[in-house]
């Protein structure tokens, strides 16, 4: 395992839980506070190029992104990860294969920018994974400004755990550096060489084959990346109004207490998603989801509150 102190940005708020995650190439959703933000743990058929799971914290300063991988080989790969700010139509990355305008590492990927988030990176966070030295070798920060990628130096630490090719990396960046925004859209994906395209990617994408490439032409093809998983950052959560909402273990689910909507998501304690849903509450209201007995962490959407809860 190594830890490395790199130059690159990011930012993000919240966490499953209250501590802060600590950078070392270790993922420990239930210690650490990170938060699944999307995983697909079927095999994608690359043996070193294999996404299983994108996780997310959000400090009040900081956004911390890792993901985990399947991989049981060691290739040449691009990990790469796409951050939308703003939320606009026309504004950030967007690709054009008919004029070969690609993005920060001339990969082929596209981003829809299309209705109602309009995702297309502001910022691409960049690393080189080497079969031959089994290390991350390079790592950018990008920052779009039309036409033009631009090399960013803000300071950020990222580690990996490299056991059989990449298995866990993580990495951390100011919300200052990201010009404090109050939503942000995110994606992972992993990509070869230059003039490459994505293999696998998180949220998955349609146009992403995971599986049957048997002429590899997944490699060489054009992707859009059409999926993103939307994050209400710290400054966004100051401006939603905070409800109090009271969780009460039961037999097969909870109990919930107050007044309103409330929506919530259940995880098991490392860190995979059981179920979500939203229910109206006026008092109490229990919710059976015949829930197998074990320790559960529940998060409240909304207000990013949560808990763990011991199901009988």
């Amino acid at each position: 395992m190594r830890l490395v102190k790199y130059i690159v940005v990011v930012g993000i708020t919240g966490g499953l839980l209250s501590a802060t995650p600590t950078i070392d190439g270790t993922i420990n959703p239930a210690g650490e506070g990170w938060q699944v933000a999307s995983y697909n743990p079927d095999a994608s058929g690359y043996a070193g190029a294999d996404l299983d799971t994108l996780y997310y914290y959000m400090s009040s300063d900081s956004l911390y992104l890792a993901i985990k991988t399947q991989n049981s080989e060691s290739w040449d790969v691009a990990y790469g990860f796409g951050i939308d700010v703003n939320q606009e139509q026309d504004n950030g990355y967007v690709g054009d294969a008919s004029t070969g305008t690609w993005d920060a590492w001339g990969r082929h990927l596209i981003f829809p920018n299309a209705s109602p988030d309009y995702y297309a990176p502001d910022y691409e966070v960049y690393f080189w994974w080497s079969s031959g030295s089994n290390t991350i070798t390079s790592v950018d920060l990008w920052t779009y400004a039309a036409p033009d990628w631009v090399l960013d130096t803000v300071e950020a630490w990222a580690s990996y755990d490299s056991t059989a090719g990449l298995q866990a990396l993580e990495f951390r960046i100011a919300w200052s550096g990201l010009g404090n925004p109050t939503k942000v859209l995110v994606s992972t994906w992993i990509a070869g060489g230059g003039g490459s395209s994505a293999v696998d990617a998180l949220p998955q994408a349609v146009s992403v084959t995971r599986v049957g490439d048997q002429n590899n032409s997944e490699w060489t093809d054009v992707d859009t990346l059409d999926q993103y998983t939307s994050l209400t950052t710290p400054l966004g959560i100051s401006e939603i109004s905070k409800r109090n909402f009271d969780i009460l273990p039961g037999v097969g689910g909870f109990v919930i207490k107050g007044e309103g909507v409330f929506d919530y998501v259940i995880y098991t304690v490392d860190g995979r998603e059981i179920t979500r849903g939203s229910v109206r509450v006026s008092g109490e209201k229990k919710i059976s989801l015949g829930l197998t007995p074990g320790l559960y962490i529940f998060k409240e959407k909304r207000g990013g509150h949560l808990r763990f809860i011991v199901i009988r």
